[in-house]
């Protein structure tokens, strides 16, 4: 495991996380065809340049130059939907929190 991330709680968290989906979430396919329907073109997976590192934004409008991505409550510490880990409790506030910052 990389350093900086905590051990997983019990091998079932471990076996969770591996299976969530890191693209074509049902909130971005929802989106991209809601996008789609109203006449909107984009791009998806497309890798782009952000200072030194590199993102891939979970849809782009290249013409407009605008990238969207889509993250759900839990990411941003939503206090209506997102929930706040019990396991590895230090790490995942600090994570969330710098999220928070960065947004």
């Amino acid at each position: 495991m990389s350093v900086g991330y905590p051990q997983p709680s019990s091998p079932a968290v471990s076996d969770r996380i591996r299976r969530n989906r890191s693209s074509d979430t049902r909130l971005e396919v929802s989106v991209r065809s809601a996008l789609h329907r109203t006449g909107l073109r984009f791009r998806k997976g497309m890798r782009l340049a952000a200072g030194t590192t590199a993102v891939r934004p979970d849809v782009v409008f290249p013409r407009a130059c605008v990238a969207v991505f889509l993250d759900g409550c839990f990411w941003h510490g939503c206090p209506d939907h997102g929930n706040r880990p019990r396991a590895n409790a230090t790490y995942w506030s600090h994570t969330l929190a710098r999220n928070a910052a960065r947004d």
